[in-house]
């Protein structure tokens, strides 16, 4: 009989493994799912040492015929591919996600699509993001938005009507350079009228 111990070989991971048991020594049973996990990382399988490659992924059998001492497994960590997403409006004014996004890790600097968005009669003004609005009162300089099922979905608001508490957003101009990748991290082009010298912001 041996005991293998699961090591979650991260300081920062959460959640918890059982030992596993193996009743005879030339007993093959499947390893267990993994239950560690790492924000920005993705489990890519265990090793039987700290530093080691993958050698044993879930559910493969694990088969030690000649040995019957305990040991332990590592898990490998790899940092994750993010899905970052940069939305404009299209022809018809619908928000749809641009092509040819570069790929960024977890953590990484955020990069913007080679080609800019254009609408007409206005200018690209840069990128922006949700964020909580801190007004009390609309503002008609300004376009607001409620979140609906992981989307933002554009709101109508009377003059000076009172927004205290109604979980309105707005979107605030970033700088990428300064922006990391992070899970579902998502960016929406900003236009300014060509024709007027107007505050940038999302039409």
């Amino acid at each position: 009989m041996f005991t293998t111990t699961f090591n979650a070989n991260n300081e920062n991971a959460t959640g918890s493994m059982e030992d596993f048991k193996v009743k005879e020594t030339l007993e093959s049973k499947k390893l267990p799912a993994n239950k560690f996990k790492v924000v920005g990382m993705d489990f890519l399988g265990w090793s039987t040492t700290p530093d080691g490659a993958v050698e044993y992924v879930d559910g493969q059998d694990l088969l030690h015929a000649f040995t019957e001492e305990d040991f332990t497994l590592y898990a490998v960590w790899g940092v994750k591919s993010v899905n970052v997403a940069f939305l404009t409006l299209n022809s018809e004014g619908v928000l749809e996600p641009m092509k040819d996004v570069p790929e960024v890790k977890y953590g990484e600097t955020v990069q913007a699509p080679a080609a800019e968005p254009s609408m007409v009669g206005f200018n690209f003004g840069g990128w922006g993001n949700m964020q909580p609005t801190t007004d009390t009162k609309a503002n008609f300089g300004k376009i607001y938005y409620t979140a609906l099922d992981g989307s933002f979905i554009r709101k109508p608001v009377a003059a000076d009507e009172d927004i205290t508490g109604k979980n309105y957003y707005e979107v605030a101009k970033v700088e990428l350079a300064n922006e990391k990748a992070r899970d579902n991290s998502r960016y929406f082009a900003l236009f300014t009228r060509k024709e007027s010298k107007v505050h940038v912001g999302w039409i």
